[in-house]
């Protein structure tokens, strides 16, 4: 078999200029209450990459073209086992998070993915590291559940199939062109060289938040019940709106008040949203594995009456879903044309916000159990992009609510709950007219999922290193 060559699209090329600067590693985590065998979980994720062309893959470069190349020869997979005498939080939660970012995937010469099973005595924490140069949320989301179907097959016998997710074309246009004719697809490309012009020369706006390199990362969540994710749903149909459109209200009217206790005045606002380009492709890449989600700024202003506002982020969207996102992919094709190598150290400059907001959605499958083991819980979430210094990600699994900010501790001198997430909070509350009875928890998974208690005793970690023969 030959060796197989694709080129990156414009929004793979924009996000590996990113990585440039920070470390790229994305993080799918599945709480199981138990413990799997190693190797049938080893067997079925091997399995269930053969689906994912991509994740057998790594970075080549020639000159300023940059491709992901699958071998003829298959790659070992990158898996590896800790083990921790006790189900202590605190030693989980920092094992968890040195998994995600103490080590960079190396994207140049081995595949784009890399798994640790991390086990207590009474848990177990599969934990996926991808990136965002190749992935979203939609192909995180399906490769856990590929591996979850491939572990139940082979329990019980059953076939898997191992047919590969993929397309005839994969062309760096073709993933951000679907679906639109050729004088369309022309007029998105002049279209996307315009959206840079008030990167460079409109108003910025983001959090009033002292500049400082970037510190340690930090975790807080709130959950919310079926019932009340149920009412938020309601009360945002009842607006014509859409539950994202009532976050983003919602942080508007708290960042406003964050920035004037600070002593900055009341002014306009600019934050960073995804929106995924599955939508306006055919219906065979609604699983492939590849990053389809581009983001887009959204420009906010305090002045505005709360109907006003969710009107404005209503037009957006639907702009974005008859064909401006195309645009904003091909901007960034411009980005990467023009400044080349320099974008990453050009990125602050344009982006001029240091606020993201992203929303993975619903996830697909209710995800019970792997192999028989029970799901506790389970997040998927990107990196914290550069030069953010607050991401709010909004998804749902199990019909509960999760709103999960990841941040950084170091750009924030008062308790992050009490200063950002509580207000956003009852902003919430107060747009969507609902009685919200949760607050946030900071900390990590296994803080928010404590197991039961366990006798006391040395933690203690061992790491097997994987050599997957495939």
């Amino acid at each position: 078999m030959e060796n197989r060559e694709i080129e990156l699209s414009p929004l793979n090329l924009f996000y590996l200029m990113m990585s440039r600067r920070i470390n790229p590693n994305s993080c799918d985590l599945v709480v199981l209450d138990g413990h799997l065998d190693h190797r049938t979980l080893k067997r079925a994720t091997c399995r269930a990459l053969q689906r994912h062309p991509r994740l057998s893959s790594y970075l080549l470069t020639r000159g300023r073209r940059y491709f992901w190349r699958v071998p003829r020869e298959e790659m070992a997979i990158d898996f590896r086992v800790h083990s921790l005498t006790v189900d202590d939080p605190g030693a989980v939660d920092a094992c968890l998070k040195a998994n995600i970012w103490e080590e960079r995937l190396p994207l140049e010469s081995n595949r784009p993915v890399r798994f640790h099973l991390v086990e207590t005595p009474s848990r177990s924490y599969l934990q996926t590291i991808h990136t965002h140069v190749y992935a979203d949320a939609t192909s995180c989301y399906t490769v856990t559940e590929h591996i979850a179907e491939s572990y139940a097959a082979h329990i019980a016998g059953r076939p898997f199939s191992t047919t590969p997710i993929d397309v005839e074309e994969r062309s760096a246009r073709a993933l951000s062109t679907l679906r639109h004719p050729t004088r369309a697809g022309l007029g998105h490309i002049l279209d996307g060289l315009r959206l840079n012009l008030p990167d460079l020369f409109g108003p910025g706006g983001g959090l009033e938040l002292p500049e400082a390199p970037p510190g340690p990362r930090a975790f807080s969540r709130v959950s919310l019940d079926p019932r009340q994710t149920n009412e938020l749903i309601a009360a945002a149909r009842s607006l014509k709106s859409t539950l994202h459109n009532l976050v983003k209200l919602a942080f508007l009217r708290a960042a406003d008040r964050f920035n004037r206790r600070r002593g900055a005045p009341s002014r306009p606002l600019r934050v960073w949203d995804f929106f995924s380009l599955r939508s306006m492709a055919p219906q065979e890449t609604a699983s492939l594995y590849d990053c389809l989600a581009v983001i887009y700024p959204v420009s906010m202003d305090p002045a505005w009456a709360d109907e006003d506002a969710l009107r404005v982020f209503k037009d957006q969207v639907q702009a974005l879903r008859a064909g401006a996102a195309v645009a904003h992919a091909e901007r960034f094709r411009w980005l990467v044309r023009i400044l080349g190598a320099a974008l990453p150290s050009a990125w602050p400059y344009l982006f001029r916000s240091n606020v993201f907001l992203t929303n993975p959605g619903v996830c697909p499958s209710r995800l019970d159990a792997i192999g028989g083991v029970p799901v506790i819980d389970y997040i998927t979430f990107p990196q914290l992009f550069l030069p953010a210094k607050v991401m709010f990600v909004i998804a749902t699994f199990r019909d509960c609510l999760r709103i999960l900010a990841i941040y950084d501790r170091a750009a924030f001198d008062e308790n992050f709950e009490d200063a950002l997430f509580t207000p956003f909070l009852a902003e919430l509350r107060r747009v969507s007219g609902t009685d919200i009875d949760a607050a946030p928890l900071p900390g990590f998974i296994a803080g928010w999922n404590p197991a039961p208690s366990k006798p006391a005793g040395k933690t203690q970690r061992v790491e097997l290193r994987g050599s997957i023969p495939v």
